[in-house]
């Protein structure tokens, strides 16, 4: 029996007032349209930008 049942049989007074299982949901929430939610794109992780951009700047230049 799901933890609602357990409830509802130690507290008759809401079985009194017509509360029933029925009246709940026990499925995840699903979008209507599969586009609905999008996913976000990848972010670059800042501490990989920063290595990028450190080690081009060390790279040593060359000369006339």
């Amino acid at each position: 029996m799901s933890y609602f049942g357990r409830f509802l049989q130690e507290n008759p007074e809401y079985v009194a007032q017509g509360v029933t299982l029925a009246q709940f949901s026990f499925q995840i929430p699903r979008p209507l349209r599969q586009d609905y939610v999008k996913k976000k794109p990848k972010l670059v992780n800042p501490s990989d930008e920063a290595s990028t951009i450190m080690s081009k700047s060390f790279q040593p230049e060359e000369g006339p």
